[in-house]
């Protein structure tokens, strides 16, 4: 109902009741937007974070630097060594995103991988040490806030 941002921001607010419908619907239409000159991107790493230094306080690093958008992207990070504790395919219709639990140093992490399951089980899969390129947000799912790591690049 109300909405605002800069060129490159959709900024808006929404009942909390139409919130399901519009999570599902907004990642079925990212999940099969092709551009036609789409290009792999190169990730540019802003740190590397040994997994003894992954905890719930680096949140608070990745807050430092907000409010991300055109010009100041969402930190990343890379993490070597994290261990897949479980995997599931996901997604409304095409089932083709990944929800992974690692665990790094003493803690374990949700984590999202948008349309990798392709991969999964073949480029990885649980009990797999793997490094991985993500990052950091909170995650507000039915009135619970968690902290949850969106990976953008994983390999073995």
């Amino acid at each position: 109902s109300n909405y605002g941002g800069h060129d490159r921001a959709a900024g808006f607010s929404l009942s909390s009741s139409f919130m399901p419908k519009f999570e599902g619907r907004l990642f079925n239409i990212a999940s099969e937007l092709r551009l036609p000159d789409q290009r792999e991107e190169k990730l540019t790493i802003d740190a590397e974070v040994p997994p003894a230094y992954m905890n719930p306080n680096l949140i608070k690093v990745v807050e430092l630097f907000e409010p991300y958008g055109e010009g100041n992207p969402a930190l990343c990070f890379l993490t070597r060594g994290v261990r897949i504790e479980a995997l599931e395919i996901i997604g409304k219709l095409e089932m083709s995103h990944v929800k992974l639990l690692l665990s790094a140093g003493k803690y374990r992490w949700p984590a999202v991988y948008w349309n990798a399951a392709e991969r999964a089980g073949k480029d990885f899969k649980p009990a797999d040490t793997v490094d991985i390129v993500y990052r950091l947000a909170r995650n507000y799912f039915q009135n619970t806030e968690t902290l949850q790591l969106t990976i953008l690049d994983l390999k073995q």
